[in-house]
């Protein structure tokens, strides 16, 4: 099976096998690649991918990809969840993020977070979130057994650097840590705390969002800020010797 051709402003080709010998269940492999596709009719030619956080009208820009899938294709159930495999290679042009909610709960997070709070000028936060420009991004990501993996990166945008890591199941539970450096955080006033200044060392405030795309729950994740510290440690260490 071989397809090629035009959708959402770019160009996808497709190179597939149908195993068709079980009449009610299909094993298929894809190999896929797509250059200059653009996002916001991607996301409305497909309703979103079935969410709502971050919809066609939150997007402008471009993605390019390779990668492959293959999965088991039940004629009653459809992709069967479970049989899931894939891993593809992405690159994201000129990406703009305008007013998407889940920022806006990031901040509002902060505001409240008891001990970020003094640290954090949340109204400045909020107001950068509002539209982020993503100048280029290179991102792996896996599913494995219908569980999405995103391979950890660092995003470089108009409004700050920001760390992800961690994935979600196919029935949409998360499990994601958001790395900040307290820089890009931080109230610039003078306060009890007296003025913050970055060290150069790169500290860092970590959130993990758990729960679901229609519900996610922000914490605080103090385990992550240890491990980064440790990390940061050790590579210290080394450069010394």
């Amino acid at each position: 099976l071989q397809w090629t051709g035009d959708m959402a402003g770019g160009r996808i080709h497709i190179d597939g096998e149908i195993d068709a010998r079980d009449p009610s269940r299909w094993p298929l492999r894809f190999e896929t690649r797509a250059q200059h596709v653009e996002l916001q009719p991607l996301f409305a030619t497909f309703r979103n991918f079935d969410q709502s956080t971050l919809r066609h009208e939150h997007l402008r820009g471009q993605v390019d990809w390779t990668g492959d899938v293959t999965m088991d294709w039940d004629m009653q159930a459809g992709a069967l969840a479970a049989s899931v495999q894939a891993e593809a290679e992405l690159v994201w042009r000129q990406v703009r993020l305008d007013n998407v909610e889940a920022f806006q709960e990031i901040a509002a997070y902060l505001r409240e977070n008891r001990v970020m709070a003094p640290l954090v000028d949340p109204d400045d936060l909020a107001q950068r979130l509002r539209r982020i420009d993503i100048p280029e991004s290179e991102t792996a990501i896996a599913i494995v057994n219908g569980d999405f993996m995103l391979d950890p990166l660092t995003i470089h945008s108009s409004a700050m650097d920001v760390d992800i890591a961690g994935g979600q199941t196919w029935a949409g539970a998360l499990d994601y840590t958001l790395g900040f450096a307290l820089r890009d955080l931080k109230n610039s006033r003078e306060d009890a705390f007296g003025q913050i200044e970055d060290d150069g060392l790169g500290h860092r405030f970590f959130l993990t969002i758990a729960g679901t795309l229609e519900d996610p729950e922000y914490s605080w994740d103090r385990q992550a800020g240890k491990e980064a510290r440790k990390t940061r440690f050790d590579e210290e260490k080394q450069t010394l010797r």
